[in-house]
């Protein structure tokens, strides 16, 4: 661990003597900004579609299989009920993991456009904002 600690040490003194040979800070702002290509946004689009798709396949097959456990514990093997119901709890957890993923993802990928966060104000005195 020292190791490291060491030589991230002498990288950052490295860069600090950098930028005070060149006369002036570091250029650490991308210009400019770092875009995604237009045509890659529908076919990502299409592909998470079909991610959720199977997610909710997956959501009705997961808590069919532990709506059954339940049911053959009912009719007299609690150990299996009581499996089906910690299964269906992690099924829960898991489609709710998968979803908020998705959403994520989307939201990354949406907001990386130049479109995104501009304000206008027309001629007419009003205001529009687009996000």
């Amino acid at each position: 661990m020292p190791i490291l600690l060491r030589a991230s040490v002498r990288g950052q003194a490295a860069v600090m003597r950098a930028a005070e040979a060149g006369g002036g800070p570091l250029p650490w702002a991308w210009t400019p900004e770092p875009q995604l290509p237009t045509s890659v946004l529908p076919p990502l689009e299409q592909l998470l579609a079909w991610g959720r798709g199977v997610i909710v396949v997956i959501a009705v097959i997961g808590v069919l299989y532990c709506a059954g456990k339940i049911v053959v514990g009912r009719l007299g093997r609690s150990d299996v009920a009581v499996e089906g119901v910690g299964g269906l709890l992690w099924t829960v957890m898991g489609i709710l993991l998968m979803i908020i993923a998705v959403t994520v993802v989307m939201t990354l990928v949406s907001g990386s456009g130049s479109e995104t966060d501009t304000d206008t104000d027309t001629d007419d005195g009003v205001f529009i904002a687009s996000v």
